[in-house]
């Protein structure tokens, strides 16, 4: 078994070289085919943008995925307090019950 060992006498002494904490990795190749895949979709991305009213799109799993949305508490401000999404490891059930029309804890059978 391998232990760490303990940094809590840890002092600095003299200045910090960033270039010891740090790899300079070239990564060009992995970028520019990412980039080529986000090209095509640039154009639909700015006219939703300039929209003057937000797209209609239904709550999911796609609000915090892979980052939480800006808008989540505009979106999700029609859910109650006691809003099925307050289940312990409620998961893909909350969505099940949201997509039967069950938003209140209180109304699941």
């Amino acid at each position: 078994m391998l232990r760490h060992a303990r940094r809590r006498n840890y002092v600095r002494r003299g200045a910090v070289d960033p270039k010891k904490f740090f790899k300079t990795v070239n990564v060009t190749k992995e970028v520019s085919g990412l980039s080529r895949e986000i090209e095509p979709q640039l154009e639909d991305m700015f006219a939703t943008i300039r929209r003057k009213q937000e797209p209609e799109i239904k709550i999911g799993p796609h609000c915090s995925d892979p980052y939480t949305c800006p808008l989540t508490e505009k979106c999700w401000g029609f859910l109650p307090p006691d809003s099925v999404f307050n289940l312990y490891y409620g998961g893909k059930k909350c969505w099940r019950l949201l997509q039967e029309g069950v938003v209140n804890l209180k109304d699941i059978s």
